[in-house]
């Protein structure tokens, strides 16, 4: 039987592929928490309202408890679990499927970076809104329900909107305000909120779920201006005196640009 012999050049070898494996190894199963660690003095100044409790799990696969302090309003504790494909990474680029919960409610979705300035981005879940009735009444509104969240997508490509599109879905029911020295309520069917490219920009349009009649539509076109319309339908749902004509006519437009300048 032939003997193996340990040369220099097998030594060398053997070393290098010693390196490798250790440092593979380390990259796989590098600690959430130590990253964290390093990136979170960065993160603090942009991130003021949210403290991290824990985080737990790899890089590549792990979980975060994070502490949302609003202003006059309760403490929050949500949890947050993210899972990279390293598969993915080495082809597509990288992809981050992400999950947040609170309580009751959670959202969960996914995030395909293929370039700076290119990204694919997915979300879904449901909001229970008994989790925020105290900011809801704070700001006059009582609201009932929930909203879910059907296939979300956004596509951006050299950092231009290229497509959206997604469902949002409110169960609808009794609703209370009190704004401006008014007050009211009103019971509501439940809707359906729909977004759509369009060309030059993005509209989102509000209709009943049964009878598919449009309430509100906001339009929101690439130079960055914002147009939110109101149809006689919305008052006359609310209960409002929205005086005669078709439910179809706008009663109310503002146009507001988003950014500052």
């Amino acid at each position: 039987m032939r003997r193996f012999a340990l040369t220099p050049g097998r030594v060398i070898l053997l070393l290098i592929l010693f390196v490798i494996a250790a440092t593979v190894g380390l990259l796989v199963n590098l600690p959430a928490a130590w990253a964290w660690s390093k990136i979170e003095a960065q993160l603090a100044t942009p991130l003021p309202m949210a403290k991290v409790e824990a985080v737990g799990g790899t890089v590549w696969d792990g979980v975060g408890l994070i502490t949302l302090e609003i202003p006059g309003d309760a403490a929050r504790q949500l949890r947050l679990s993210w899972d990279v494909g390293l598969v993915s990474l080495l082809t597509e680029g990288l992809g981050l499927g992400w999950r947040l919960e609170t309580r009751q409610s959670q959202l969960n979705g996914r995030l395909a970076i293929q370039s700076a300035g290119s990204a694919d981005l997915r979300l879904e879940g449901q909001i229970q809104l008994a989790e925020f009735a105290d900011i809801a009444r704070r700001n006059g509104l009582t609201l009932p329900g929930s909203i879910t969240v059907n296939n979300l997508e956004l596509g951006i490509v050299d950092e231009q909107l290229t497509h959206a599109r997604g469902i949002a879905r409110w169960d609808g029911g009794p609703v209370a305000w009190n704004m401006g020295g008014q007050s009211g309520q009103a019971h509501y069917p439940p809707l359906v909120a729909r977004l759509d490219e369009q060309e030059g920009g993005v509209s989102l349009n509000v209709v009943t779920e049964a009878e598919n009649k449009l309430l509100m539509d906001v339009q929101l076109s690439a130079d960055g201006m914002a147009t939110l319309t109101v149809r006689r339908r919305l008052a006359q749902t609310s209960g409002l005196d929205a005086g005669p004509g078709s439910p179809d006519e706008t009663v109310f437009r503002i146009q507001q640009p988003l950014s500052g300048g």
